[in-house]
């Protein structure tokens, strides 16, 4: 009996050693945007996958360049800001939404997830 409870209790750890598992606070899936960076004068397209939730991330570049149509593919909202830093004039995307204007693009510096 003593021997049986040894093996299961060290099995049960060596699962909890090889489970890997997402954070409870990440998004899970990935937010799609385009970028212009004015320094080469290339369009790229970049992703943020299983993003943290509350953490601000801010687009990559020169301080100038801000993201663009962006689609949020996570299962948690996403408030874009106009500036970086998650500041300025915000907009929500929603979970499988895109965040464009009829008109145009809308641009951002700064995004953060929050779960729905």
């Amino acid at each position: 009996m003593r021997l049986r409870n040894t093996v299961a209790a060290g099995l049960g750890a060596l699962t909890l050693l090889l489970t890997v598992s997402t954070p409870a606070n990440a998004a899970t899936g990935t937010l799609e945007y385009k970028l212009r960076d004015t320094a080469n004068m290339k369009k790229l397209e970049l992703k943020i996958t299983d993003p943290e939730e509350g953490k601000c991330y801010t687009v990559p570049g020169n301080g100038r360049d801000r993201g663009y149509y962006a689609y949020n593919g996570t299962d948690a909202s996403a408030t874009v800001y106009y500036g970086f830093n998650c500041e300025g004039a915000t907009r929500k995307i929603a979970p499988g939404k895109t965040g464009v204007d009829r008109g145009g693009h809308w641009y951002f510096g700064s995004v953060i997830f929050w779960k729905v």
